[in-house]
């Protein structure tokens, strides 16, 4: 039958959005029991937490991979609550990378934070993520916990501006409780090396502090720095340096700095739920938070990038080593 009249809304116009932050959160529960058995409960925690420390500056995306009974039943009471903007699913498992490559390039935001769904966040995060890219221009990425183990991980770029610049550090920056408590999270007692505990390696710009490195677990990314992730599909449904590939290395790629905060306002549940982890009582702010500063041009952004990554590798190795040496540390 041919179509009759014309679509009243072919002409309308859409209102411009006051949301500069897009959140991408991956779920993948395929059952209840076994490993899952308390996976449903960490994701409502995850997005409670998520809807209660954010403003009218955030809108969420949830990209369903599996979902058990239980777990869809989670997310369907936050999608109908409001909590979230944008809910994709696939039909058979894509895979972490492909899932938030899916959120990421689906939307348009300036500043974009992927995270895993057994991430509890703490009041204050985004305040305190927007002042460090605020404070350094040159970021692309900042995590909300301290990562100290993580300076050298895609980090050539920090390195190397910081150092020219003057504002490497190494100070007792991150609270040594703090890095415990996300040692104990993890379930990995020696990830931090006794001497990273007591001080690390960061950048200090006046009063602003941050630690060298981040972790892909939770990141908050500049939009453009997923122009320098690779376009085809990912092969791996998780690991085999997919969250590597995709996550950890454009942003150095593109000569932007990869950061964390001094103080954990994250927590890393895993498949169950902390005794002393409570859902939030309140509900969402009306709060607006401001967007971060335009990211800054700097002159090393221009020189390829295995001369940056060389320059880079000696800096550290000179701090890391002759450096250190010479304080007799």
């Amino acid at each position: 039958m041919p179509r009759s009249g014309s679509n009243p809304f072919r002409h309308v116009g859409l209102n411009g959005s006051a949301v500069w932050h897009r959140v991408v959160l991956p779920v993948f529960v395929p059952e209840d029991s076994g490993y899952f058995e308390q996976s449903a409960e960490v994701l409502d925690l995850c997005l409670s937490s998520l809807w209660a420390t954010c403003g009218q500056e955030t809108a969420i995306t949830v990209v369903v991979n599996a979902a058990s009974r239980k777990t869809f039943e989670v997310i369907e009471r936050h999608r109908r609550s409001g909590h979230i903007d944008t809910l994709i699913a696939f039909r058979e498992n894509a895979g972490k990378v492909n899932a938030l490559m899916a959120g990421v390039r689906g939307s348009h935001e300036p500043i974009v934070t992927l995270t895993d769904s057994d991430i509890f966040f703490l009041p204050g995060w985004l305040e305190a993520t927007v002042a460090v890219f605020n404070a350094f221009p040159m970021a692309g990425a900042v995590s909300a916990l301290p990562v100290p183990h993580l300076r050298r991980q895609c980090t050539t770029a920090t390195w190397l501006g910081a150092a020219v610049r003057g504002k490497l550090v190494r100070e007792a920056l991150a609270s040594p409780s703090d890095l415990e408590l996300y040692m104990r999270d993890l379930n990995s007692p020696a990830l931090i090396r006794p001497d990273q505990r007591k001080r690390q390696w960061g950048v200090r710009n006046g009063c602003a502090v941050a630690l060298i490195g981040a972790t892909h677990m939770q990141c908050t990314f500049r939009r453009e720095v997923f122009d320098a992730a690779p376009r085809e599909r990912c092969g791996a449904a998780m690991g085999q340096d997919s969250e590597y590939c995709w996550m950890d290395l454009p942003a150095d790629l593109l000569g932007m700095w990869r950061l964390s905060l001094c103080k954990a306002y994250v927590r890393h549940m895993g498949n169950r739920v902390p005794e002393e982890l409570l859902a939030p009582e309140a509900g969402r702010s009306d709060r607006y938070l401001a967007a971060p500063k335009a990211p800054d041009w700097h002159w090393e952004r221009a020189w390829p990038y295995r001369m940056r990554c060389i320059c880079g590798r000696v800096v550290n190795r000179v701090c890391e080593g002759w450096l250190l040496r010479l304080r007799g540390e």
